[in-house]
């Protein structure tokens, strides 16, 4: 790089002083591993798909994101879309609340519609109390053959995970709430 066998002669100092610190580097290897794991999984897509792969070589995911609170629903779904693309799986929407949908819809539309443009499935129930919430998405979770259940980290966490013994579990973390409580501290 020095010899200017990479960049100009007269841009080598500043890539070396701006670009090429450990953050970035960091950041440039997540990248080449992420676009390498895709390349392998398309070839292993098109083996599959000529049959000269033979015995199931990945499991097929199936999303569930569980929605309680409809301010956090829109990071939620955004979350479950972001994983489905990666993982190239199906996923579901389920917002499960302890009041009736009409008094909710809305916000149901608006999160519905985001839902079906990203390619997910959208659900809703209503739930006698709040403490059958849990329950809920676990069955219908189960129903729809789901491996991994995205929600948002709030007091139906502890009582969805012995539901959900047979599931990956991803509680999504309120970034907001942290950072404004760190910033309290200093």
């Amino acid at each position: 790089m020095r010899d200017g066998k990479i960049y100009a002669m007269v841009k080598v100092d500043q890539a070396l002083n701006n670009f090429f610190k450990t953050g970035n580097l960091i950041a440039l290897r997540e990248l080449a591993l992420r676009e390498i794991a895709d390349d392998v999984d398309e070839r292993l897509e098109s083996m599959e798909r000529k049959n000269s792969l033979r015995g199931p070589w990945r499991r097929k995911e199936v999303i569930y994101v569980c929605i309680t609170d409809i301010s956090q629903a829109d990071r939620l779904i955004r979350r479950g879309f972001r994983i489905t693309h990666r993982l190239k799986a199906a996923w579901h929407v389920c917002f499960v609340a302890a009041r009736h949908a009409d008094e909710w819809k809305p916000e149901l539309e608006v999160i519905e519609k985001l839902t079906f443009r990203l390619g997910g499935e959208f659900s809703n129930q209503a739930v006698v109390n709040r403490n059958q919430i849990p329950r809920v998405f676990v069955s219908n979770a189960r129903e729809a053959g789901v491996t991994q259940i995205i929600v948002w980290k709030d007091a139906i966490v502890k009582k969805l995970l012995p539901y959900a013994r047979a599931m990956d579990v991803l509680i999504v973390a309120d970034y907001d709430s942290w950072q404004t409580s760190r910033n309290r501290v200093k």
